[in-house]
């Protein structure tokens, strides 16, 4: 399929195809090739994604209080994917067409 495109743009640029109309339709289609095989763009998925839960270091203090840092951090965590779902579910949406 490439190379008869190949060959008619060739003829076109040549000047062996005369109408107009053609040049056209050759234009047209080698745009909407270039569209069919276009990548999709890679995701870039934001550093949320690859965040590691923050570690709570023990200190002098009762286990419940260690317990709530800890939970505090978690739950930091969590949003930051949370986030990176979120995003991923708006790009996704966004190149529904493109498939």
């Amino acid at each position: 399929m490439e190379t008869k495109a190949l060959i008619v743009l060739a003829a076109l640029l040549s000047g062996c195809a005369t109408s107009d109309y053609t040049g056209k339709r050759v234009f047209a289609a080698a745009v909407t090739q270039g569209q069919a095989k276009a990548e999709r763009p890679k995701l870039n998925l934001p550093e949320a994604c690859f965040a590691h839960v923050e570690r709570v270091p023990i200190r002098d203090e009762p286990w419940v209080i260690h317990n709530w840092r800890w939970n505090a951090s978690a739950d930091n965590r969590d949003r930051q994917g949370d986030d990176c779902r979120a995003y991923q579910e708006d790009y996704n949406k966004q190149n529904a067409g493109n498939r």
